[in-house]
């Protein structure tokens, strides 16, 4: 949508209906299907040697972060522009440091940080057909902080264990590595005369439809032990949104 546009009524009612539906698994049913002796469980069975309980980022992890932000990034709900945590990164990345550790060690996610503010985007065709918007979801960009900086301690870890056939979000891969290598396998098979079978699948919507509580039992299966685990449960449940009409 363009800046201050404004939407067809019908369309916005339409909009704030959908983006109010649950997205994320209530925090009940995480808690019923993933308690410790489940985890513990899980842990003992999987596959890696290593575990990960506890995990903390350093200063200078966040303040390498926080120079790297897109100054121009669009606010969150707390309303504080990225110009100014990359401005004074140096003067708050201690306290930051600080904050991240303690949810961390305590497995809390706060709940200002998992409010939500969703944007209308338009995409193409009528402008009066609420299928032509896409949600936008803006997160309070501090939190957002927080997630690069567990995201770069655990891809070290995760990239030995996710399967090598995996190109999606997996770095110095991506759709044109999957297809070059889609079309060696092809074409090696009809050198040899082989019978190629070939099938695609999408998901519609697949984020929204993630299995929250599958989700927990892969990481545990992973090495993720209790401590970590509870915050990424915290991440998960209770999330909040609000349907904004303009950008």
């Amino acid at each position: 949508m363009e800046r201050g546009s404004k939407v067809n009524d019908n369309v916005l009612l339409t909009f704030v209906i959908r983006s109010q539906s649950p997205v994320f698994t209530p925090q009940e049913d995480l808690q019923s299907n993933a308690t410790t002796t489940d985890i513990n469980d899980t842990i003992s069975s999987g596959s890696p040697t290593q575990s990960i309980d506890q995990l903390s980022v350093t200063e200078s992890d966040v303040l390498r972060t926080l120079k790297s932000l897109d100054p121009d990034k669009a606010l969150g709900p707390d309303e504080i522009p990225g110009r100014i945590l990359k401005v004074t990164a140096n003067q708050i990345a201690p306290s930051l440091t600080r904050l991240f550790n303690k949810s961390l060690q305590v497995g809390v996610v706060p709940d200002e940080w998992k409010l939500a503010n969703v944007v209308p985007v338009f995409k193409k065709g009528e402008k009066d057909r609420v299928e032509n918007y896409r949600p936008i979801s803006l997160l309070c960009i501090v939190s957002k902080l927080l997630e690069r900086c567990i995201l770069n301690h655990l891809r070290f870890y995760l990239q030995n264990i996710i399967n090598h056939c995996q190109h999606g979000f997996t770095p110095r891969k991506s759709c044109t590595t999957q297809l070059i290598q889609v079309i060696d396998t092809i074409g090696k098979l009809l050198d040899q005369r082989e019978q190629i079978d070939v099938v695609y699948l999408d998901m519609s919507k697949a984020f929204d439809k993630l299995n929250h509580t599958k989700m927990i039992d892969k990481l545990c299966s992973f090495g993720f032990n209790c401590g970590l685990l509870s915050w990424f449960q915290s991440y998960l449940c209770h999330r909040r949104q609000k349907a904004l009409t303009t950008r």
